[in-house]
């Protein structure tokens, strides 16, 4: 159960980041055309 809540927090926190700074995208799109 600890595994499991710990493992969706994480996902939280990583959609919230995305969510909030959609210019991350931006960053790696361009990282991923440069390679």
């Amino acid at each position: 159960m600890a595994k499991g809540l710990g493992q969706r927090v994480v996902v939280l926190k990583i959609r919230l980041k995305l969510f909030i700074s959609p210019n991350v995208w931006g960053k790696v799109l361009e990282l991923i055309r440069l390679i």
